[in-house]
């Protein structure tokens, strides 16, 4: 028997579209979250906070309030200048492990909870010389025994990603926490998260967020991809409009790839608008024949205005 043919719907011309056809909702202003941080901004993004370490020898608890929809990425990290002695917590596979090393060997335990549906939650880890402990959301904390005296680390801690020099081998994590912190405490205090010692691509916190990256009107995000030709598809439809240069037979360009915008400095002779887009895209790919590439975009070339993995609700 023949296979059934589904019938193939036209381009649309853009002309022929009747006005408001395409017209956007509304902008609402939005809110953020006080004394909370956004990080993902690049794979590189983080916070530093001076600490004693004196302190953490012969225990640390951490309690980490977070929110994400990225699988992957380092949340908080603790070490000696040679990683020989650290503690470190982050996210692998959409689950959160503790790792620790007193000197004597890595030891990790893993949470069996996924916490990537961007919702809150509140990541519990202890290191003793004796044990490790996790726990997320208030369930039966995961336990692992360690062999060590004590842990020497250096006074500085770092909260969310790491920068872009900072050896990552021991600890076995690459980039960044996609991702907003709420709170940080170490041994029952609470670090001010609006008053680190450093910082490095981290922004505010939507007060309520949907999946999608937010383009606040202010900037772009650029892509390095060559040979990108470009279709558009509103809807699963797709739509067409007469080029302007007939002579060109082609989209495919060796030019950087803009998202949102492009910078002031740059000739545009195609365009006929020069407003930046705000708003909030999601599913992001470019498609050539029949591979697709899906931009993430924290690991943009340049990014301005753009808050990567968090759209504000509203």
């Amino acid at each position: 028997m023949d296979p059934v043919r589904l019938p193939v719907v036209p381009p649309t011309p853009l002309g022929v579209l009747p006005p408001g056809a395409l017209t956007c909702a509304a902008q609402v202003d939005s809110s953020f979250l006080p004394s909370a941080a956004q990080f993902g901004l690049s794979k590189h993004s983080h916070m530093t906070f001076l600490i004693n370490p004196g302190a953490l020898r012969k225990s640390v608890s951490l309690k980490i309030s977070a929110r994400t929809r990225s699988p992957d990425g380092l949340l908080l990290l603790l070490s000696d200048a040679k990683q020989m002695d650290f503690a470190v917590v982050k996210l692998a596979g959409g689950k959160v492990t503790l790792s620790a090393d007193l000197g004597k060997g890595p030891t990790s335990v893993t949470s069996p909870v996924s916490i990537t549906d961007g919702l809150w939650h509140t990541v519990s880890a202890e290191v003793s010389r004796r044990s490790l402990a996790l726990a997320v959301d208030g369930s039966k904390p995961g336990s692992a025994s360690i062999r060590g005296n004590q842990l020497d680390v250096d006074r500085r801690l770092y909260l969310g990603g790491l920068p872009h020099a900072h050896a990552t081998r021991r600890i076995n994590v690459s980039s960044s926490f996609q991702g907003c912190v709420r709170s940080v405490h170490l041994n029952g205090a609470m670090l001010d998260l609006t008053k680190p010692a450093s910082r490095h691509n981290v922004t505010s916190c939507f007060t309520d967020d949907q999946a999608g990256s937010y383009f606040d009107g202010s900037g772009h995000a650029l892509f390095r991809k060559p040979n990108t030709a470009l279709n558009l598809q509103v809807d699963g439809r797709s739509y067409i409009t007469p080029n302007p240069y007939p002579q060109s037979t082609s989209a495919e360009t060796k030019n950087p790839v803009y998202l949102g915008g492009y910078p002031v400095g740059v000739k545009q002779n195609c365009l006929s608008i020069t407003t930046r887009f705000r708003g909030c895209l999601k599913k992001i790919q470019l498609i050539k024949s029949h591979l697709s590439d899906t931009l993430d975009l924290s690991s943009a070339h340049f990014l301005s205005g753009v808050t990567p993995d968090s759209c504000p609700v509203g």
